[in-house]
């Protein structure tokens, strides 16, 4: 490892940078060196032959030293990585089981030194022939080479916490706290004022009433509590301010104008030609916005969009990284689980001790993830007559060309060779330790394999191993396959991926294995879903809306005889009712699909219930009130239907528009899937309201 490789690392913290340096330039420049450094091997140069090549070297180095230049060096992050740079500087030990001296023996191995490099930690007050230089603090400025020292994330002894401010000085009033008497003043002086608010309102009030005398002890006892509605507000203007009363009076006209008007209308829709002309208009209007859901309807089914305000800080933070860097990558993943959930025991024969494995790490669960794998990775795809492969389509950063899919079988470089090579006790289960101790391992000293993916980046435990305990990597009970895929700004040019992730689901969805749990997930999963539930909502909408045209039929019926089935039955009441219904919320969202406004696959869901609920009541509402209704004979039936609109239309037209108000209140919300259902909801309602009074 060269010192540029190392300084990459490392400058983050220049005293861990110059503490790693000193130890080569002792080596190769100290006037002193043949003190504390034995050749022990050389061989004959390849091209010089008359020349001795150096290839193993013994390094003396005081302990004192090695471990203060260790302890300036191991908490030093590695942001790439998300870990210290002990991670990836101890080799197999990795930073958990780091210490100064594994760390100078993974730095000392010769495919990491120019040569072997053999060090031995002495006590410098008993060994004279030792490096000893003052190691360098990660909390010292390294002069002349730096002036400032480590910070505090990467070096601990730099986080002096920081001294607690002083407290200010109370504000004291005539001895007691400043804001506790303000306050209490405050409360005071309000309930002060309301006391004398209801002391002026009630005198006020008082003296403005007319006592009233009964003529006769008869008209007392003749009085009831269910007075007619003359006499009640006669009584109740006379007890009455005067303010009072012009409110009263303004609540009487608007009301009695409600009612005058939908006994006019109800009079004017029972007349010829208007009972044809009417409902012919309700019917026309409503398809002709209906339309609009076949020429201008479109969807969104973008998990973004639905979910997120194109003017929210989130929302443009996004677009303006998906504009200068393009977007995040289509994820494909696959966990996989071992129903066969039996730990594995293993001797380890570095440690002499048996390491407890978990049930992901058994061999034949491995060798079936590898057939999956390789089943996925060969994928092919048809786009315009065209095969699409996964390398034409995934995330592949270094000049190989080759995908950075994640896997665990990756440390094995994805070869049944390499997972089932043995050397002497080693095999793929010491590999697997050394790889999760240190996933950028290049070379594994007893297997010989590295932790690198075949395309030479590395694989961390926590992506590609899952259910495992706290900081036991090896207790993993599932693996994960995570492939990523090039995404698009623009959307056409996802076209290949989105073919390339339906035959991967296709694959997924027809795989068996009796012996695994398979999960899967692909990028456009979400879309899909989204999709097939909106189309499986259909027959359900279309039984519901059959069964209350039936209750309808039924329940507003009076059946008398057979001959008069279809009168009784009330089939063509039912059958419009139902139709209206669906009218209106095929005409709200062809007017807003006119509009411009992008509708969400949740309103097909959802609103033809919300509407049917509320126009089923209403038609009950309208047909009772006329059948329960006791008319003279004489009276026409233009006077019976104004006389029933007059007692029901308000009531309704009342709940109508607080419904309707509520939901549009719901479309202030910048939320575009809450506010196009908002939008929707209200505007059918309304719509189902007049098509009821057509």
């Amino acid at each position: 490892m060269n010192q540029i490789t190392f300084a990459s690392f490392t400058k983050r913290c220049p005293s861990c940078f110059v503490n790693f340096a000193k130890i080569f330039i002792h080596m190769s420049c100290s006037r002193n060196h043949s003190k504390f450094l034995t050749v022990m091997n050389t061989t004959t140069a390849e091209y010089y032959p008359k020349k001795q090549m150096l290839t193993e070297l013994s390094y003396g180095m005081s302990d004192n030293f090695a471990n203060g230049a260790y302890n300036s060096c191991v908490n030093v992050q590695f942001p790439s990585s998300g870990t210290t740079v002990m991670q990836l500087l101890c080799g197999s030990y990795g930073a958990d089981q780091c210490s100064p001296t594994r760390f100078l023996e993974s730095i000392g191995k010769k495919d990491i030194a120019p040569f072997q490099i053999d060090f031995h930690l002495l006590d410098a007050k008993t060994h004279a022939n030792v490096m000893d230089v003052k190691p360098i603090g990660c909390n010292e400025a390294p002069q002349p080479f730096s002036n400032k020292p480590c910070t505090c994330v990467d070096c601990p002894v730099r986080c002096v916490p920081k001294p607690y401010p002083t407290p200010a000085k109370p504000w004291i009033i005539w001895g007691v706290d400043g804001m506790w008497l303000i306050m209490g003043i405050v409360y005071y002086l309000i309930v002060v004022i309301i006391i004398g608010v209801f002391i002026f309102k009630y005198f006020k009030t008082t003296s403005g009433r007319t006592l009233l005398i009964p003529d006769s002890d008869d008209e007392l006892q003749n009085e009831t509590l269910l007075e007619t509605n003359h006499s009640f507000l006669q009584r109740l203007s006379q007890l009455k301010t005067k303010s009072e009363q012009n409110l009263l009076n303004i609540g009487l006209k608007f009301d009695f104008v409600i009612r005058k008007s939908f006994r006019n209308y109800g009079v004017f829709c029972s007349r010829k030609p208007f009972t044809y002309i009417l409902p012919v208009i309700g019917i026309v209007l409503p398809l002709c916005l209906s339309v609009g859901v076949l020429t201008h309807f479109t969807a969104m089914t973008d998990p973004v969009s639905l979910w997120s305000a194109p003017n929210s800080r989130a929302r443009t933070e996004k677009d303006f990284f998906d504009q200068n860097f393009n977007p995040f990558y289509r994820i494909q993943q696959i966990i996989i689980r071992p129903k066969d959930q039996t730990t594995i025991k293993h001797f380890d024969p570095n440690t002499n001790k048996t390491i407890t494995f978990g049930p992901a790490f058994n061999h034949t669960f491995l060798l079936q993830v590898l057939e999956l794998q390789t089943n996925v990775t060969n994928i092919t795809a048809l786009v315009d007559q065209k095969e699409v492969v996964l390398t034409d389509l995934c995330f592949a950063p270094m000049k190989n060309h080759i995908c950075a899919t994640q896997t665990p079988l990756g440390w094995f470089q994805s070869n049944v060779t390499n997972l089932n090579k043995m050397v002497k006790e080693y095999n793929y289960f010491d590999h697997f330790d050394n790889c999760i101790q240190n996933p950028t391992l290049q070379d594994d000293s007893e297997l010989e394999l590295s932790c690198s993916g075949t395309f030479g980046g590395p694989m961390f435990p926590n992506v590609v191993l899952a259910d495992f305990d706290p900081k036991d990597y090896k207790s993993a009970r599932s693996v994960v396959i995570t492939i990523m895929l090039n995404n698009h700004l623009n959307k056409d040019d996802n076209k290949q991926a989105l073919a390339w992730e339906l035959e991967f689901l296709n694959l997924m969805r027809n795989y068996q294995n009796p012996d695994l749990e398979v999960v899967y997930y692909s990028e456009r999963s979400l879309e899909d879903e989204l999709d097939r539930q909106s189309k499986s909502s259909l027959m359900t909408i279309a039984i519901s809306y059959i069964v209350m045209f039936v209750y309808i039929s039924i329940a507003l019926g009076r059946f008398t005889s057979v001959r008069r089935l279809f009168i009784d039955s009330k089939l063509i009441l039912g059958l419009s009712g139902v139709a209206i219904v669906l009218l209106s919320v095929t005409a709200s969202i062809g007017l807003l699909s006119f509009s411009g406004v992008k509708s969400t696959l949740i309103i097909v869901e959802v609103i033809p219930f919300l509407v049917l609920a509320v126009g089923v009541d209403n038609i009950f509402i309208l047909v009772q009130s006329l059948q329960r209704r006791e008319f003279r004979e004489d009276i026409p039936m233009e006077q019976r239907f104004g006389t029933v609109l007059e007692s029901v239309a308000p009531s309704i037209l009342l709940a109508t528009i607080a419904e309707s108000s509520c939901f549009f209140l719901g479309a202030l919300t910048s939320m575009p899937a809450v506010r196009v259902f908002a939008l929707n909801a209200g505007l059918a309602l309304l719509i189902a309201f007049v098509l009821q009074m057509v």
